[in-house]
């Protein structure tokens, strides 16, 4: 057991509280409750979630969390903050081809290899016919008169004329797959993080509400047309919030760490407990297409505290 687990654990068991009403009370399962008691923070569902879920812990069990985070910071695991320089957050590429496809390029493969043996046979058929009707019309011989008598060497040229010619059927095509989407962070200045998503149409985000936290959207930029604005309170913890836009996107958060965003099945990692902005500007895979909207990245906003 840890020594940051058996801080918190005293602290409850001092106010008489179970580990059942400190899950009520946190909307933590109970299970990483026992978790972050013993020191098994490996037992949680990402790095990321570790100081969300002990300072929610604390504030239950009255201790100051941000002077638990300070005594007992070599206990806590770190995440690692995003790096300024240009860097690629890549999904682990799954299966190329899945076995739908896989199956329905059998069939097609099939069909093709069907009909260029039907044409084969057609084929096959109209020579030999030909071949037959050229002996029927032939005149018979009446004498072994030898100017009559076809030669050996005709013979052969005759059958290399009715030779059949085999018909290879061509390969299928394979289509070409799609690149999988790239979510790259550009740029982080300020209270700002910059990235670019490439190789889809549209940007498709999600965002699990951890805990308590403030969300407000925007189209384009922090400038542009707001999008949604909510607070989402405790009693929406474990709730994703889905959007989908063909253009880019400005996502604000207040207390950031309370919430986990994904964009296009990539997970923005950030350890914030204030205000955070997003910008996510999409960059279509068509390299031939024009963005529909010029995209101006603007001054930054200052931070402001949410409202808690």
């Amino acid at each position: 057991m840890s020594e940051l687990g058996d801080l918190l654990k005293k602290a409850r068991l001092d106010k008489d509280i179970s580990l059942d009403e400190l899950q009520e009370l946190t909307k933590i399962q109970k299970r990483y409750l026992i978790a972050i008691e013993t020191g098994d923070f490996n037992a949680l569902p990402g790095h990321f979630y570790v100081k969300a879920f002990i300072k929610s812990y604390a504030d239950s069990v009255g201790v100051d969390r941000d002077q638990v985070m300070k005594l007992y910071q070599n206990d806590v695991p770190t995440v690692t903050a995003p790096e300024t320089k240009v860097r690629n957050i890549r999904r682990k590429k799954r299966s190329f081809i899945s076995t739908e496809k896989i199956t329905k390029w059998a069939a097609a493969f099939l069909v093709i290899c069907f009909i260029a043996l039907i044409f084969a046979l057609i084929y096959y058929f109209l020579v030999s016919g030909e071949k037959d009707q050229n002996l029927l019309d032939e005149p018979r011989l009446t004498d072994k008169n030898q100017s009559e008598v076809l030669t050996e060497s005709e013979k052969e040229t005759m059958d290399d004329s009715t030779t059949e010619v085999e018909v290879e059927p061509e390969p299928a095509p394979v289509p070409e797959l799609p690149p999988d989407p790239e979510v790259t962070l550009v740029t982080s200045e300020g209270s700002t993080n910059t990235y670019v998503v490439s190789n889809v149409d549209k940007l498709q985000v999600e965002v699990e509400i951890l805990n308590r936290v403030w969300m407000q959207i925007k189209k384009n930029n922090n400038e542009g047309e707001e999008i949604h604005q909510q607070l989402f309170e405790t009693n929406k913890i474990g709730e994703i919030y889905s959007l989908e836009h063909e253009g880019s996107l400005y996502i604000r958060l207040g207390n950031a760490n309370n919430a986990a965003i994904t964009v296009n099945g990539e997970v923005v990692e950030q350890d914030i407990a204030n205000v955070w902005n997003f910008q996510i500007n999409l960059k279509k895979s068509d390299s031939s297409q024009e963005e529909d909207t010029e995209i101006s990245e603007g001054t930054p906003p200052s931070d402001e505290s949410a409202d808690d």
